[in-house]
């Protein structure tokens, strides 16, 4: 059997998803022509139906309903993959280390976390949290790219706000 494209993929998941080949169309853009097109090739490739009409509902058929997950699953590493390959283009780490104190108050550290991974949503990100000065051992032994090797128990440090931006350098 060829390969199903991920175009005709991302139909499949946009029909069952979205209920029917109009609200799919929608929902990609398309015309609903080009979404029944796109899903009739499938089945016509794979030799069975993934859909049946229902009055005015479309519904998976028993195939459809196993394939699903799994064409959910191709479809987000293909994203994963096209997001890293273009975050190399742009000179963005694709996975990041870095170490903290441990008695970093964890509101901080998670507001730090929050915001990195909606600005970086596809770089992975590993924290180490060290204790009695140690984090800086991380980076030296370059399981780290940086330290927070600030000391934390100042007054005051709990209520500060995180960076609003991240160097991207």
């Amino acid at each position: 059997m060829k390969d199903v494209s991920l175009e005709r993929l991302r139909a499949f998941v946009a029909v069952a998803e979205q209920g029917g080949l109009s609200a799919a169309g929608r929902f990609l853009g398309k015309a609903q022509s080009a979404v029944s097109e796109a899903v009739i090739a499938t089945e016509s490739q794979l030799g069975y139906a993934l859909f049946r009409k229902n009055g005015r509902r479309t519904e998976l058929t028993e195939h459809g309903r196993a394939l699903l997950p799994d064409a959910k699953a191709a479809l987000d590493a293909a994203d994963a993959f096209r997001a890293k390959a273009a975050n190399f283009q742009g000179h963005i780490e694709a996975e990041l280390a870095f170490a903290v104190d441990v008695m970093l108050p964890i509101s901080r550290l998670t507001a730090v976390i929050d915001r990195f991974r909606r600005e970086f949503p596809h770089t992975t990100l590993s924290v180490y949290s060290e204790s009695l000065g140690s984090t800086l051992q991380t980076v030296w032994d370059s399981q780290a790219s940086f330290a927070d090797a600030s000391p934390s128990r100042r007054r005051g440090f709990e209520d500060r706000t995180p960076p609003e931006t991240f160097d991207r350098s």
